[in-house]
């Protein structure tokens, strides 16, 4: 005999042994045709004959695993290195070793515990189940009828006053789920009550939901009356939390809001924050000051205390005005060496004078020509009209520069002395009236004798040399800019 019929007979003795089978039937399938499988866990051979555990052999035969015997048992792992399927290390159940066990290489391998179902069974995992009667498993694994329901013919039917939804047996009169009718979902606090949904005591449904009008802040006291932000629904009314009043729609704190501060819209502003119901200035140095915070320290207009300006193109400083450095303070104001009519080339320029800043000396204010160490209007005076020396007949004025009849004196211009017509807003010697003649180092704007400085180097307004003063453009006729301490004409 050869070694592979061999080992092939030994194999077949070995069986045939162990679970006392004929052996001309130890290589068939000894699970129950019936359940549809020929072997339990679909081992295959080559002529499609099976073992009990998926052992297979490359020759037709099969090895059934774990044959119990009356008092032993075979054990795992059969393999063979030819296609043969020999039995390895059969085991009894009191520990012993088959003696004629043939050890082979090729892996072909079984395992315990087959399942047998039979009939109509089906196996569900490690359970064999009629599909056409479990409920839990109604017409295939897995399919269950719910509670309360039967399986019948692999279709699940429904205890009375139940209905099926999806797959599940209930009851439509209690199921919040399915209250009504299948799918129909009662809405968050509310339950299934005779088939239609229902809030429990003292809620009320608002678009879906049950709801009580007496707490809730998007439905108080009625459906879609929503409080505002910060307040709460007590009893079915908006109200804000104690220390809060409504403002604008919102609750806000009357001692702390900056825009309801101490009532509802008095806005802080300039800075200002709320305060114990009072608008305040809270950093170092500030005051309040027309409503806002200022620094009093360095605030020119309200330098020391509120309202006190520094003029004449002084600064503040430490609550102070003072003069910027490298400037004085004269009558006019700070002004530098150059341009001051105090100290213009070493001389103190007259009332019809101003400093030229360019040639630092002392010049007629604009609209006037010097004559015998005076300055005077030719356009207006009958002594030197139209030019220095030239004098008006008695009973005639000087008019824009020409004797006329005192008649011809017309607005703007005014008749001073009975024979001097002039502009009252302009003229430095007859300012605002006949006869009022500006001081030094001030010119006549808008009918107004007004203090002025040589604004320096800038030749266009705005100048920082005019530090509290305003810039301005040929003020009464000065060439280039000057900061005047008052209105520009």
């Amino acid at each position: 005999m050869s070694g592979r019929n061999t080992h092939r007979a030994l194999a077949t003795a070995l069986v045939f042994f162990l679970g006392g089978c004929d052996p001309d039937t130890a290589s068939t399938s000894w699970l129950d045709a019936t359940s549809g499988d020929a072997a339990h866990d679909g081992a295959t051979g080559t002529d499609s004959t099976t073992t009990a555990d998926g052992a297979t052999a490359t020759d037709g035969s099969a090895t059934p695993d774990s044959t119990t015997g009356l008092d032993s048992t075979a054990a795992d792992a059969v393999t063979a290195t030819d296609g043969n399927t020999a039995a390895d290390s059969a085991t009894a159940t009191d520990g012993s070793t088959a003696a004629d066990a043939v050890t082979a290489t090729d892996a072909v391998t079984a395992t315990d515990g087959p399942v047998t179902c039979t009939g109509t069974q089906i196996r569900c995992g490690a359970t064999c189940v009629d599909p056409s009667a479990d409920p839990a498993n109604c017409g295939g694994c897995g399919l269950s009828c719910g509670a309360g329901g039967t399986c019948t013919a692999g279709r699940c039917t429904c205890a009375a006053g139940q209905q099926l939804c999806g797959r599940t047996c209930t009851s439509l009169q209690t199921d919040s789920a399915n209250c009504g009718r299948c799918g129909n979902a009662c809405g968050a606090g509310s339950t299934c009550v005779a088939g239609a949904c229902a809030c429990s005591a003292g809620a009320v449904q608002c678009g879906g939901a049950c709801v009580s009008l007496a707490s809730d802040t998007a439905n108080c006291g009625r459906c879609g009356n929503a409080c505002a932000p910060g307040q709460t629904c007590a009893s079915g009314v908006c109200a804000c939390a104690s220390g809060m009043v409504m403002c604008g729609g919102a609750c806000v704190s009357l001692a702390s809001d900056a825009s309801h501060c101490g009532r509802c819209g008095n806005a802080c502003s300039g800075g200002q924050v709320c305060v114990s119901g009072a608008c305040a200035c809270t950093g170092a140095g500030l005051a309040t000051c027309g409503g806002a915070c200022v620094n009093t320290q360095t605030d020119a207009r309200n330098c020391g205390t509120c309202g006190n300006t520094c003029a004449g193109g002084t600064t503040c400083q430490m609550g102070l005005c003072r003069c910027p450095a490298g400037t004085t303070m004269t009558a006019m104001g700070c002004t530098s060496a150059i341009g001051n009519p105090g100290n213009c080339g070493g001389v103190t320029c007259r009332a019809d004078q101003y400093c030229n800043s360019v040639s630092n000396t002392c010049v007629c204010l604009p609209g006037l020509t010097a004559s015998g160490g005076r300055c005077v209007n030719t356009q207006s005076d009958p002594a030197n009209c139209g030019a220095v020396g030239t004098a008006c007949a008695a009973g005639q004025a000087c008019v824009n520069g020409a004797c006329a009849s005192p008649s011809t004196c017309a607005a703007p211009q005014t008749l001073c002395a009975g024979n001097a017509c002039t502009n009252l807003r302009t003229d430095p010697l007859n300012c605002g009236r006949c006869g009022r003649a500006c001081g030094t180092a001030q010119v006549c704007l808008l009918g107004q004798c007004q203090d002025y400085a040589a604004a320096g180097t800038c030749t266009t307004c705005p100048c920082a040399t005019c530090r509290g003063t305003t810039c301005c453009a040929n003020p009464g006729g000065l060439p280039g800019v000057a900061c005047v301490e008052g209105t520009c004409p």
